[in-house]
């Protein structure tokens, strides 16, 4: 990251929110273009060019991108959606809506992918005061909530999620308190280690 390249010039009309590269030539950038249009866009020569598709889907957008492995890549946005494509994100098919309790769908905010089936789901529920953590181990298919916290603010937003090489798990994002001015948080999951259970011989 010492020094940079101008590799492509992409559309001034399309904002773009999230990209991920599996490797020096592929990657996927997602984005939203208008207020009923969100995009992918994917790459296999290291930029050079780039494939746009555009989607008229109404209040949704996607907000983050995450190749799994060398085929496999997920995204996901607003209004709880989760994608996934199986050859570098040029088809994609939807595979879950996240939600609360009341058919509340959250804002999915960021992925993190251990492998094609095992992967994280940072989101928050909009006009609430709630983070959520999920997490698949069947591809994106079905997530199970293993974070429900409450934050004192009007605006919440969780924007990041990785793990690390020990296998800790970082999520960071931040708030617009009412009447204050706005703050950030951070979320750290240790990994337990479970004690060997030994039976004596009977």
């Amino acid at each position: 990251g010492v020094s940079w390249t101008k590799v492509e010039s992409l559309s001034s009309e399309v904002e773009h929110y999230a990209m991920d590269f599996v490797n020096a030539d592929t990657g996927v950038i997602v984005g939203q273009k208008g207020y009923r249009e969100w995009v992918v866009l994917n790459t296999v020569d290291g930029g050079a060019t780039w494939n746009e598709e555009v989607v008229a889907q109404e209040n949704v957008t996607m907000l983050d991108v995450f190749f799994a492995d060398d085929s496999t890549v997920f995204m996901a946005g607003r209004s709880g959606y989760v994608f996934r494509s199986q050859d570098a994100g040029f088809t994609w098919e939807e595979v879950a809506r996240l939600e609360s309790a009341g058919f509340t769908y959250l804002i999915n905010w960021s992925l993190h992918f251990e492998d094609s089936k095992r992967g994280w789901m940072a989101s928050a529920l909009p006009g609430k005061e709630l983070i959520y953590i999920h997490r698949t181990v069947d591809g994106g298919e079905n997530w199970t909530r293993e974070i429900r916290s409450t934050l004192v603010g009007t605006n919440i937003d969780i924007n990041h999620i990785l793990f690390d090489e020990s296998g800790t798990g970082w999520s960071c994002g931040s708030r617009n308190p009412s009447g204050a001015a706005q703050g950030a948080y951070v979320l750290k999951r240790v990994p337990v280690v479970l004690p060997e259970a030994f039976c004596k011989d009977t």
